[in-house]
């Protein structure tokens, strides 16, 4: 399995009230598998991605990813995971290009000041021609 959740429940406390996120949750997706998860707002599915990136501890449950059930949001096996987050205005003012977006991947695998390598840059591309978004390296 790719993913194995078990027993996941994760709370939101505010001053006057507790919400529940998620409860119980199990939860498998085998490696090379495609998932939509898809509900109602409020409903969880931010909390479910936010907890598999390792960005929320879960009140109770455990969650196995790529077979190494550790906590650290730094794991290798964390950052084999992309989430893009949904976003309904663009800052026209930040711009910023499919590569650089793309790059943005490897954050993860790098380390807090860390610049991207050549080697970097050549992973982005290779995911860009992967997707049919090919960008001629000679403009790059």
């Amino acid at each position: 399995m790719s993913i194995s959740i078990r027993g996941l429940t994760h709370v939101y406390q505010s001053a006057t009230e507790s919400v529940v996120a998620l409860a119980g949750l199990d939860l498998d997706l085998p490696s090379g598998s495609v998932t939509v998860v898809r509900g109602p707002n409020g409903s969880g599915k931010t909390t479910l991605c936010r907890a598999v990136l390792g960005l929320m501890a879960p009140l109770t449950g455990h969650l196995r990813i790529f077979d190494c059930a550790c906590g650290e949001l730094r794991c290798h096996h964390r950052a084999q995971i992309g989430y893009l987050p949904q976003k309904g205005v663009v800052d026209r003012n930040f711009p910023v290009t499919v590569l650089e977006t793309v790059m943005m991947g490897r954050y993860g695998t790098l380390g807090l000041f860390k610049r991207t390598t050549k080697q970097d840059q050549a992973i982005a591309l290779d995911a860009l021609a992967h997707v049919g978004m090919e960008i001629g390296r000679a403009h790059v």
